[in-house]
């Protein structure tokens, strides 16, 4: 795309915006009359998207080969393409559920696409250039995990208080001093065994060196 000045994106992110509910817009798109008043962000982005691909053609400002504030095709369906991207972000990232958010996405405003393109005649072939979003994690997964760490949190802090406040932190301590004690006394005795069997030893080969020389 060429560099274009801030003041022509500007104003065509604005004729993005304008919320105008086509006359046409239900009766070619019938799938959509279901979504208002259930999903009313989808059906908005959608008739929006509807309006955009009619003011490339209808919108003499802008789009077009003459003037001074004219915006070639392939610039404008760029921009057309950022901005619907970025709609698909915002939808999916405030859903309550990502997966269910995405799906609805890709059936209703992904495939609307080129039924509308068809529809407003577009001769340009403003190809669709989507970014993929990833659900990083499942809601139930993520509900799974803040439960988990909520419980560890509990236990740890239940643990702290017992340990210190309790007759758990002394019994605790006792046993451990206790253990030292006897893995000392082990030890202790295999080194004192150690000791005389290597001086039993030395008698011994003492002794027969002894016997040789004589």
């Amino acid at each position: 795309m060429v560099k274009l000045e801030t003041s022509k994106i500007e104003k065509l992110r604005l004729f993005f915006e304008e919320d105008t509910i086509p006359s046409d817009f239900t009766e070619k798109f019938s799938s959509f009359s279901s979504l208002e008043g259930i999903h009313n962000n989808l059906y908005k982005i959608g008739y929006k998207l509807h309006n955009n691909f009619k003011s490339r053609l209808s919108n003499g400002m802008l789009i077009g080969e003459g003037g001074n504030d004219t915006i070639s095709a392939e610039d404008y369906c760029e921009l057309l393409n950022e901005w619907l991207n970025q709609k698909k972000k915002h939808y999916i990232n405030e859903g309550s559920n990502c997966e269910e958010s995405a799906q609805l996405w890709e059936k209703h405003i992904e495939e609307l696409w080129e039924p509308i393109r068809t529809y407003v005649g577009d001769n340009v072939l403003c190809n669709r250039d989507t970014t993929t979003y990833i659900c990083s994690a499942s809601p139930d997964l993520k509900t799974a995990l803040s439960v988990g760490f909520a419980l560890l949190g509990t236990c740890l802090i239940s643990f702290f208080f017992l340990y210190k406040f309790s007759p758990l932190g002394p019994w605790i301590n006792n046993n451990i001093k206790k253990k030292k004690r006897i893995t000392k006394n082990i030890f202790s005795e295999e080194s004192s065994g150690s000791f005389e069997r290597s001086s039993k030893n030395g008698e011994i080969t003492i002794g027969y060196h002894f016997v040789e020389d004589s």
